[in-house]
């Protein structure tokens, strides 16, 4: 069973035709790269935590730098889009996404080991969705 096939790529050749190179090429790059954001942001977030709690853990001051300079960087592009999207709730999570990575990274990897051991299923809440047996398999080869 090969782990690549997820909705949008289960036929490539066909979605590249349809979306064209660049569009293709967007699509791999976006849906690959909230993955690796997901991979990075969070462990990365909880050196930093650790970092600040042992000061001789061993990072240096250009460490801080790079790191704070990153940080504040983000935090000012996504302050930015919120302005430019005139919508002052789009703000809000600014403040809070040093906390949402950690959990993105625990959740990002959860989704992997899942994708890994059952590539078919779906975890979702069972609020307004009917539970019958083996729905999840026959959707799946609907699919791909």
């Amino acid at each position: 069973m090969d782990l690549f096939r997820v909705v949008l790529t289960c036929d490539p050749v066909s979605t590249a035709r349809e979306l064209g190179p660049g569009g293709f090429l967007a699509l791999m790059a976006q849906l690959g790269g909230a993955q690796l954001a997901a991979f990075i942001h969070g462990p990365l977030a909880l050196i930093l935590v650790a970092a600040a709690a042992a000061p001789d853990w061993g990072l240096s001051q250009l460490d801080w730098v790079l790191a704070d300079f990153g940080s504040a960087t983000a935090t000012f592009a996504a302050l930015i889009a919120a302005l430019s999207a005139r919508n002052r709730g789009f703000a809000q999570p600014v403040v809070t996404a040093p906390f949402y990575w950690p959990l993105a990274f625990l959740a990002a990897l959860w989704a992997l080991v899942e994708l890994v051991a059952a590539p078919f299923y779906w975890a979702k809440t069972t609020h307004g969705v009917r539970q019958r047996e083996g729905i999840g398999e026959k959707l799946a080869a609907d699919v791909c």
